[in-house]
């Protein structure tokens, strides 16, 4: 029992509380079974497809992870597609300024997110 770390910016900050939930970004889809660590911090609009082990403690946005391996997603244009969709079923309209927020977060993250997938294809 110890007090619980998150990434904030990259970098691992200690938060001073030994219980932290996890961190979900928006329009985030998990499958059944995925095992998410304390304080674990998940991008916007990822898609994780449980695998057994720990999922790790930060996942950038926009990226679907399979096997434990962040790929790129199906295109920031079939995300918004989706997440529409999901949004409609509940009578949910997404305004024009909420989708140019979530096209700016995947621009902002864009080099983040190439990264960790390139990190990810090294192991292989």
């Amino acid at each position: 029992y110890s007090t619980v770390q998150i990434y904030t910016n990259g970098v691992l900050v200690e938060t001073g509380y030994t219980k932290v939930g996890s961190f979900i970004g928006d329009h985030t889809k998990l499958s059944i079974g995925c095992l998410l660590n304390t304080g674990s911090t998940i991008g916007i609009m990822d898609n994780l497809v449980a695998h057994g082990p720990l999922f790790p403690k930060f996942l950038t946005s926009f990226v679907w992870v399979i096997n434990g391996k962040p790929l790129k997603g199906s295109g920031i244009v079939s995300m918004l597609q989706m997440a529409e969709m999901v949004m409609g079923r509940r009578g949910v309209v997404m305004s024009e300024a909420e989708k140019e927020l979530i096209k700016q977060v995947f621009r902002m993250t864009n080099a983040e997110r190439r990264e960790s997938i390139k990190r990810a294809r090294k192991l292989n």
